[in-house]
Formats: C-alpha cells, sequence, structure tokens
C-alpha cells in the first residue's frame, strides 16, 4: 500500500517477546499495516494462544491487514472468535470468505 502515515510494525522478535509475557486477549491494530508475518510472530504465544479478538475495532485511522494476516489469524488463534475487518478494506474474491469459513467459523 502507498505510505499513508501507517505504521508498520518491523520489530518482530520484540512484539514476540511481548506476546510472551503480556495478559491480552484483544489486538487491535488501528492505524497498522498487518502482514502475515507479524501474526506469526505471535502465533504459539501465551497472547496468541489466549486471544478472541483481532483487527481493529475503533477505525479512527486508516488501517491495512493483509488478507493473508487474516488467514494466518484464523489458523494460529485458537481461541479467536471475532475478527475485526477495517473499515473500507475491499475484499477481492469471494474465495477469501470461502477459505476462512474452512478454517474457522465466526459468529
Amino acid at each position: 500500500p502507498e505510505d499513508h502515515g501507517y505504521y508498520q510494525p518491523t520489530r518482530l522478535d520484540y512484539i514476540a517477546e511481548a506476546a510472551r509475557v503480556s495478559s491480552a486477549v484483544k489486538l487491535d491494530v488501528d492505524g497498522c499495516i498487518i502482514t502475515e508475518y507479524f501474526v506469526a510472530s505471535i502465533v504459539g504465544t501465551p497472547v496468541g494462544d489466549r486471544l478472541t479478538q483481532f483487527g481493529t475495532s475503533h477505525g479512527y485511522r486508516d488501517t491495512v491487514i493483509e488478507l493473508e494476516a487474516f488467514l494466518a489469524a484464523a489458523r494460529g488463534f485458537p481461541n479467536l472468535t471475532e475478527l475485526c475487518i477495517p473499515q473500507g478494506m475491499t475484499i477481492p474474491s469471494p474465495r477469501f470468505i470461502e477459505d476462512l469459513s474452512r478454517l474457522r467459523n465466526f459468529e
């Protein structure tokens, strides 16, 4: 994506370390560019195993979550019950929804 003031986390090692000691159950990535590598840095940590909500809940700032990041979250966060898709995000194909529904049943 073009640079519109988004923050893209790059120190994934620091994120993984924080995920090992945090007690969070929700991960709000408002204003960020989130990749599957970001998600992978949290999968298998105590936070990753506890997360129930992933995405952006407020929509105060533009957010980009790559489709592969959503799929990685659905695969890797066993207690995830809520995916919050950023406002204005375009789903390019029904195939994404089909892939997501094969991984997890969200209500």
